[in-house]
Parts: structure tokens; C-alpha cells; sequence
């Protein structure tokens, strides 16, 4: 399937699953699949990521945001 938009992509996904709230479903943002250094996560992620050992865990807001034209705005972009 496709879609013309990714926030169109992205609300078909979601309503592949049961229902949910903002701190249980589970996204990862992932740039690069051969660097995986650097993940943007949803809350629903951090609670099995928290107590690894090898994951520094920030703070940073992990809302997605989409262009005038609906589609997404890399957070790695933002970032850098």
C-alpha cells in the first residue's frame, strides 16, 4: 500500500493496532539502519531501555512533526 503523505502512512499504521495512548505505543526513528548510534523513541519504548547498560537516555521531545505538505520532518535533521 502506499499513501500520498507520511502522516497519511503513518495514521493507516496505527490503526493496524488495538487501541492506544501516547505512552504505550511503540516508535522508533531510526536515520541510518548501519549506524544505529543515535534513535529517536517513543515513551512507550523507555521502559525496556532504561537500566541498559550501553544506551545514554535523553531528554529530548520525541514528537513528531510534519511539513505543511504532511510530510515528516526528520527529527536528525532538526538535531543534527
Amino acid at each position: 500500500m502506499t499513501y500520498p503523505t507520511d502522516r497519511d502512512a503513518l495514521a493507516a499504521a496505527l490503526m493496524t493496532i488495538r487501541p492506544y495512548t501516547a505512552e504505550d505505543v511503540r516508535i522508533v526513528h531510526i536515520k541510518n539502519t548501519l549506524e544505529l548510534t543515535r534513535l529517536m523513541v517513543s515513551k512507550g519504548c523507555l521502559g525496556e531501555m532504561e537500566g541498559q547498560r550501553n544506551l545514554e537516555i535523553g531528554h529530548e521531545d520525541p514528537s513528531l512533526e510534519f511539513d505543511q505538505k504532511g510530510n515528516l520532518i526528520s527529527p536528525f535533521a532538526r538535531k543534527g
